[in-house]
């Protein structure tokens, strides 16, 4: 009965493994081009602004930041609050993205989730070394994009927008030092 059942188990197996084994990813070429993110690893925390209708608000958060799965993909959660008038705090904003490489495009692909339900996959590069950067074309608000910079323990992001792709205004700005060393 347990060698009926085994064998059972291995003709059912068998061409999964083999399949898999057939379109195996070039984890080479991902886990390298991950590495190139390392920078951003960490737990980071800080304040920043953000403007919109002409007003602008400041925030103090946390973003943490991970390779998962053998290097192969990063984890970021950003928890950002605003101190309200009487002394309470309220969140802001709450995400949790995913960077993960494709090595058939040759570039990043950024899945971000945000506590308002909205959600979007967006292709992101870096501009240099210690530079990470995206564009939402989707926005409600028009084209938008987000630019990370980290140099000596330091992140500085920006974010800005446009109507057309070419002039960019900037509308939300954040420093955040590195909190833990690794």
């Amino acid at each position: 009965m347990l060698g009926k059942l085994l064998f059972a188990v291995m003709i059912f197996c068998t061409p999964a493994i083999v399949s898999a084994q057939q379109q195996s990813p070039d984890l080479g070429s991902k886990s390298e081009a991950m590495k190139k993110l390392k920078f951003l690893t960490g737990v980071w925390e800080g304040a920043g602004s953000i403007e919109f209708g002409g007003r602008r608000s400041k925030f103090h958060g946390r973003e943490t930041v991970e390779l998962k799965i053998g290097g192969l993909a990063l984890l970021i959660e950003g928890v950002h609050k605003m101190n309200l008038p009487n002394g309470e705090e309220r969140v802001i904003h709450n995400a949790l993205g995913l960077i993960t490489y494709n090595p058939e495009s040759k570039d990043f692909q950024f899945i971000a989730h945000l506590s308002n339900g909205r959600s979007g996959t967006y292709k992101a590069m870096l501009t240099d070394e210690n530079t990470l950067q995206w564009t939402l074309s989707d926005s409600p608000v028009g084209k938008m994009r987000y630019t990370i910079n980290v140099n000596d323990g330091k992140w500085h992001e920006i974010g800005e927008i446009s109507e057309d792709g070419k002039e960019w205004v900037p509308f939300f700005e954040m420093q955040l030092s590195k909190v833990d060393r690794e």
